[in-house]
């Protein structure tokens, strides 16, 4: 017989020794299966030569058995000198009491069924053996039992613990094998090796294990070793590893910060410490400010003016002190570049995205309202909506050219609505209603007709905002069927009636969007999910409504102009090669020379809830390219070479972007390589593009539905939760699965990450979005109490600190333009993303926040 490593007993017909007498085997037939099974019928005690073993209390024989008759005795043994004694042989199932009998317990309930027996061999003798003997005795004439034997294992018993030890934090410990082995059992036991530590490493050498913790770790840290027999069976065990925390003190990291020459520069504690952290994520305070070099300091509370020496201009600083609180203590030093010129910066600017164009919406960006009027309602008595929209009979603007004939359509008018759910926030007094054509044009909710000083082509309203908005509804239009159908239907203020042909921007958004830098028109363009493709289905002048067809590009180029700012375009997922040739060449004729331009491809092509990232991922796989990726980066070169070709000897106006997700920094280097140019990757120069685009935004994880309810029950704090979700956001470890530092230490993390590879790739680093992201999704968005607690943190001072620190710190580590998402709108359980709530707010948190940036970038002074 053999043995193999695993201990598993092989048959072999050489080795069927004889038995031990005469008599003991009689009729008998011995039969192996496949090396492994052992049949005796008959009267026989078959014996086979083993390999010398050497038996110690952990050796087990572990077999399976099985009978359909019973005899005398039936059972196994060893013994070591072919003479088998009655204390070398186990009864199974004989009627005899002969041989050890602890396991003659093989029942006849289910005769002929396989039984499993493990017999710990070294609790009945000790020593080496040399042959197996397998039993099935009967002693009569005819003999009927029969034995089965098979799985035979002759091993060790091996059973590894788990240890426990203990240690301070950045502390190194020496296990000796010895001391983990003390409490395992098995024959000699040695540790083979360690693996799959956590929080820390962990090395074998000779007989030790040396495990060093993470810096700065504490908490559970773990590793498994693996021990291994004698006979080379193994098994692993759990070593837990506790270590205790020491306090660090807080890790600081200079500031850098600039002025002009006589100009005092303000700053406040939070600015310090912006980029410091502590491990243990105690709350940092200053408790210090002083050694102001080439100036002097003034501090007020939280904040302090730093005022450069008079006509100085150089390098300038402070130092200032942090604790702990828990006795940790640092110095860094913040330094102050005071410059001698006072030229504003205008390379980096901060701008905004505009909030997407609808009836609901409270930017009210245009004089005429009917530009951002809601699709038409098909309508009958009785019934708001009979959803029969598809079968409206429209022009090419959009305009209802006749109702319904009967037959089985249901609608008899159409309506729509203006202004709505605006809690009444947009003017009031006398408006026209204008329109061409015949028909009858009914008005309700806030408006109520004048119909003495109404004319045909031009209805006189009398408007008192409420939250229900202006009800405009048709129930006949071209009534003598001459084809003079309603149309060019515009609503306006009386007092603009003149005026608004030339002045189309309502002026109190302008007031609110002219300090910024740029602005970002996705949402405007209708950018996610459009069908856009030709481009003689454009947005035009002449639509109905822009919130139901985009806006026109005319009337993007006149806001930019008008506000001298720089128009950041989104080119349709779908847009051909002459649509994008038409719209650059309209942007060239038509923007002011003073003016850049950006250019991006449709809108976060990695974001799979948008449909653009499903198409885009379609043409890569058409095209043989392995990411979708690819096929993105390879449009998106070919945009921006059309835009760089339309505008020649000015494409230096033109910005190409390349866009990519905040988050994953692997995405925006294979969109850089350029994988998919079968020709060998080129300059970025050559592609077009100068600058790669992120939406560094913090605190989206706070949304998450899985931690949705423990945010949630923030609220229940005696300030409403407040307190916490801004010490989860500045400093992180309050949500049970807060990223390492909280939501800005993440996004900064990103940021760094994009200012590396814009630097390695020679280009600008933009933010196409950004800002906080404190929304519920995947269904978070229904609970009611975590949308109240992000409403009242959008609307708390704090934020505005918060935005600070944010935009202070993406320029810090090089960032280029910023588009803030985004300028104007109602906060509501999908989101509080607008920096105002309603166009006529005189000031936010977070809109405040972002004209102070803005004012620094410029040079300006306090």
């Amino acid at each position: 017989m053999a043995l193999t490593s695993s201990g598993l007993v092989l048959f072999d017909n050489k080795n069927l020794l004889t038995s031990y007498g005469i008599n003991e085997d009689l009729q008998s037939t011995a039969t192996i299966v496949n090396n492994q099974t052992l049949k005796i019928t008959g009267n026989g005690w078959k014996k086979f030569e083993i390999p010398t073993y050497e038996v110690t209390a952990n050796t087990i024989l572990e077999f399976s058995y099985k009978s359909s008759a019973q005899g005398e005795i039936q059972g196994i043994g060893v013994d070591s000198d072919n003479d088998i004694s009655s204390q070398q042989y186990f009864n199974l199932f004989g009627t005899e009491n002969s041989g050890i009998l602890n396991n003659n317990n093989y029942s006849t309930a289910n005769p002929g069924s396989w039984r499993k027996y493990t017999i710990s061999l070294g609790n009945y003798l000790r020593g080496n053996i040399s042959y197996l003997t397998f039993i099935n005795d009967q002693d009569i004439t005819n003999p009927t039992a029969e034995s089965w034997f098979n799985n035979i294992y002759l091993t060790e018993r091996l059973t590894l613990n788990r240890d426990n030890f203990s240690i301070l934090e950045d502390t190194p410990i020496t296990i000796a094998a010895s001391q983990l082995l003390s409490n395992d059992v098995g024959t000699s036991l040695r540790v083979t090796s360690v693996e799959r530590p956590m929080n820390g490493t962990v090395t074998l050498v000779n007989d030790n294990i040396f495990f060093n913790p993470f810096a700065n770790f504490f908490g559970n840290a773990s590793f498994k070793y693996r021990a291994t027999d004698r006979n080379g069976k193994t098994s692993t065990a759990t070593v837990n590893i506790r270590v205790n925390a020491v306090n660090d003190a807080p890790t600081l990291v200079n500031d850098s910060f600039s002025t002009q020459q006589n100009t005092p520069v303000s700053l406040s504690y939070a600015q310090l410490l912006s980029n410091d952290s502590d491990v243990e994520n105690n709350l940092l305070t200053v408790t210090a400010i002083n050694q102001a070099v080439n100036g002097s300091i003034q501090i007020n509370g939280t904040n302090i003016t730093f005022t450069p020496n008079s006509n100085f201009n150089g390098q300038a600083s402070f130092k200032y002190t942090v604790s702990d609180s828990r006795g940790g203590i640092s110095t860094a030093t913040a330094n102050i570049t005071v410059d001698a010129s006072n030229t504003s910066n205008t390379s980096v600017k901060l701008g905004t995205n505009l909030s997407g164009l609808a009836d609901y919406s409270t930017q009210l960006p245009f004089i005429d309202g009917f530009r951002t009027s809601r699709s038409w309602i098909t309508q009958k008595t009785g019934v708001w909506n009979t959803n029969e929209g598809n079968l409206l009979n429209l022009d090419v603007n959009g305009y209802v050219k006749s109702l319904s004939t009967g037959g089985t359509t249901q609608y008899t008018s159409v309506g729509t609505l203006l202004y709505r759910e605006l809690q009444g926030r947009y003017p009031s007094g006398r408006y026209l209603v204008l329109y061409d054509g015949e028909g009858t044009i009914n008005y309700s909710f806030d408006a109520l007709k004048d119909t003495t000083a109404s004319t045909k082509g031009r209805d006189v309203i009398n408007v008192t905002p409420s939250n229900a908005g202006i009800y405009l509804s048709i129930t006949a239009t071209d009534p003598n069927q001459t084809g003079n159908y309603l149309r060019n239907i515009r609503v306006i203020p009386e007092a603009s009636e003149s005026s608004y042909t030339q002045q189309i921007f309502n002026r109190a958004f302008l007031d609110k969007t002219s300090p910024y830098g740029a602005v970002r028109l996705m949402d405007w363009m209708q950018i996610n999910n459009s069908t856009q493709s030709q481009w003689s289905n454009r947005p035009t002048l002449n639509k109905a409504s822009w919130a139901t067809s985009g806006a026109p590009v005319e009337v993007m180029v006149q806001l930019a102009n008008q506000l001298d700012i720089d128009p950041w375009f989104c080119m349709p997922h779908q847009a051909t090669n002459e649509y994008v040739t038409n719209f650059a060449q309209y942007v060239k004729n038509n923007l002011e020379p003073e003016r850049q331009v950006y250019v991006e491809y449709s809108n976060e092509v990695w974001n799979w809830q948008f449909q653009q990232t499903s198409w885009v991922n379609q043409q890569a796989l058409a095209a043989g390219l392995s990411h979708y990726a690819d096929w993105y980066s390879k449009r998106t070169t070919e945009i921006t070479r059309i835009w760089d070709s339309v505008w020649g000897t000015d494409k230096d106006r033109v910005i190409g972007v390349m866009a990519t997700q905040a988050a994953n920094v692997w995405l925006g280097q294979r969109e850089l390589s350029y994988a998919w140019d079968t020709t060998g990757a080129k300059s970025n120069d050559y592609y077009g593009i100068d600058a790669i685009a992120i939406a560094p935004y913090f605190g989206n994880y706070l949304g998450d539905p899985n931690t949705a309810n423990q945010v949630a029950s923030w609220a229940t704090q005696p300030d409403g939760g407040l307190n916490s979700l801004f010490d989860e956001i500045t400093r992180g470890g309050i949500l049970s699965t807060s990223p390492a530092g909280g939501a800005l230490q993440q996004s900064f993390s990103w940021m760094s990450n994009y200012a590396n590879l814009a630097q390695q790739k020679g280009l600008q680093l933009l933010a196409y979005e950004g800002g906080q992201h404190l929304v519920g999704y995947g269904g978070a968005e229904n609970n009611q109490t975590l949308t109240n607690l992000f409403t009242a943190a959008n609307r708390d001072p704090r934020m505005g600190e918060i935005y600070r620190q944010y935009l202070n710190k993406w320029y810090e580590l090089g960032g280029g333009s910023f588009m803030n998402y985004s300028d104007i709108g109602n906060f509501t359980k999908w989101g509080s993303w607008g920096s105002l709530e309603y166009v006529g707010q005189n000031g936010s948190p977070k809109y405040d926040a972002l004209m102070d940036v803005i004012q620094s970038l410029q040079g300006a002074t306090n």
